[in-house]
């Protein structure tokens, strides 16, 4: 899984587990590069990707949004057999 794909599960999983609620801010492009060693390239194409995937929203000069309504399902842990 490429750095671009692990920060996007990762974000991804903060929505699902509702660390992150709709609305709330984004770290900004340089302050999530710093907090996590990445390049800012890498950090700016996962928040592009996620605001493709419509989890997330950008204001410009404002920064990255969670989306009112992200469709991430809510991280329970695994399904039980037979689900």
């Amino acid at each position: 899984m490429s750095l671009v794909e692990q920060l996007v599960a990762h974000v991804v999983e903060l929505i699902g587990t509702r660390e992150l609620r709709p609305g709330m801010r984004l770290l900004s492009v340089r302050a999530m590069a710093d907090a996590t060693g990445l390049s800012r390239c890498t950090v700016v194409q996962a928040y592009d990707k996620l605001e493709a995937q419509g989890l997330v929203s950008s204001r410009r000069g404002a920064g990255f949004f969670v989306c009112a309504q992200p469709q991430v399902p809510e991280v329970n842990g695994p399904e039980p057999a037979g689900a």
